[in-house]
């Protein structure tokens, strides 16, 4: 079943399209369900589909030579998972791309996304600006990573976790916060405790966020910076 203009509606970066490419490439995008660890890259095959968010959210797990990892970005209803990739070929991944909040998506094959770069200008728009909103998000990450305290870093995550599923309560572990941000469980779970007094609660297998503006005080201007570019990159024109 293909997809309807509703549907690509759903997705910030289909609904910048003029509605021709919409219809264009509505054809061949197939709604699909994510749920939760599904894989959709992997390090040892090339990208085959591309997937563009409608709900929930996929992890990009970057994978270092000795095997450690760390989670890169995420990816919800503002972007595509493997768009970079399937929009030039299908070039094996240097990431992951795991499912961590369930939800919906639309699916195309990279072969066929690249022709319709090749053929229309507003994809091609479109998958460049995707690949500025790629290269973006993964500097400031890093940057965060590398200068801000884990309580801050922390709070960024849940906030664009929250702003991504749309949810304030995200069914995440300890273990993969700690993945995500590259650090030891004890510490996740120490910040946790530390950041409880701007609003937020945790338990076994969820974090729940009862005070946003709270804990955005709490955050490293990260998150803002995040949130406004992405705005500004996503606005029509």
């Amino acid at each position: 079943m293909a997809a309807t203009i509703q549907d690509l509606q759903q997705n910030r970066l289909l609904n910048l399209l003029p509605r021709e490419d919409q219809r264009r490439i509505a054809r061949d995008l197939v709604p699909v369900d994510l749920r939760r660890g599904d894989e959709l890259l992997d390090v040892s095959i090339p990208v085959n589909d591309v997937h563009f968010v409608l709900e929930g959210s996929i992890s990009v797990i970057m994978i270092m030579s000795d095997g450690s990892a760390f989670e890169g970005r995420a990816v919800g209803f503002e972007g595509a998972l493997g768009l970079v990739a399937g929009a030039g070929g299908t070039r094996r991944p240097f990431r992951r791309g795991i499912v961590q909040f369930g939800g919906k998506a639309l699916k195309i094959s990279a072969i066929r996304l690249k022709q319709l770069v090749e053929e229309s200008a507003g994809i091609r728009d479109m998958a460049m600006r995707n690949a500025e909103i790629v290269v973006f998000t993964m500097l400031q990450t890093a940057a965060c990573n590398a200068l801000h305290p884990l309580e801050s870093r922390l709070g960024r995550w849940l906030l664009m976790a929250r702003d991504r599923i749309r949810k304030s309560e995200l069914r995440v572990t300890h273990e993969y916060l700690a993945e995500a941000l590259g650090v030891h469980r004890p510490a996740v779970t120490l910040a946790l405790k530390s950041l409880r007094k701007y609003g937020l609660a945790s338990g076994r297998g969820y974090v729940r966020i009862d005070d946003a503006a709270s804990l955005e005080e709490a955050t490293c201007e990260c998150y803002r910076t995040i949130k406004y570019q992405l705005d500004e990159m996503l606005a029509a024109g």
